[in-house]
């Protein structure tokens, strides 16, 4: 599967039911401690997320990682990503992100997924099956709703017409009213 990233596709539009959660402190539910921040997501290439790229942050620390949508929930009001069922070593034991979605393998993937499924974590936030761990509704269940399960990112204007969940992407934008002079 090929990937890419919001940073690749800078004319990104998100649906309603789906916030921009890049800059979002990342932290862990069961210990609060930070983690990092989110610095990009990763998509399929239908505008599903399917990772959060999480700079660990720290002076002497430029690590990233990948984190499944499915394993971490956006909170309902404040800018910030829970993880649950992960303590903040466990985080930083996952394998290096480099940011460059073209080294995201099959091989990189099942690096990235063994921990949530072998420790529990998926469990811990609800899912039960490996497919679980991308489903973006888990994520943004308490704020977007069920809408955003099948919510897409949209990557160009062209694609603007494009229907997710049933519901049409575009915004209308505000007209202006004719500049006056005095």
């Amino acid at each position: 599967m090929s990937h890419t990233t919001l940073s690749l596709r800078r004319n990104a539009k998100f649906p309603s039911s789906m916030t921009d959660v890049r800059g979002y402190e990342v932290r862990t539910r069961d210990q609060n401690k930070k983690v990092g921040k989110v610095s990009d997501l990763v998509c399929a290439p239908n505008g599903q997320i399917r990772y959060l790229d999480v700079g660990l942050g720290g002076l002497f620390n430029s690590k990233r990682v990948l984190l499944p949508v499915g394993v971490a929930r956006v909170d309902r009001q404040n800018d910030i990503v829970w993880v649950a069922g992960m303590t903040k070593e466990q985080v930083k034991e996952l394998p290096d992100y480099n940011g460059d979605p073209n080294t995201i393998t099959e091989d990189y993937e099942e690096q990235c997924c063994s921990p949530y499924l072998r420790g529990g974590v998926a469990a811990a936030e609800g899912a039960t099956s490996p497919a679980e761990l991308y489903d973006q509704g888990r994520f943004y269940a308490d704020r977007g709703g069920e809408a955003a399960r099948d919510g897409r990112i949209v990557f160009s204007e062209e694609g603007a017409e494009e229907r997710a969940g049933g519901a049409d992407l575009r915004r209308e934008q505000p007209t202006s009213a004719p500049e006056t002079r005095l």
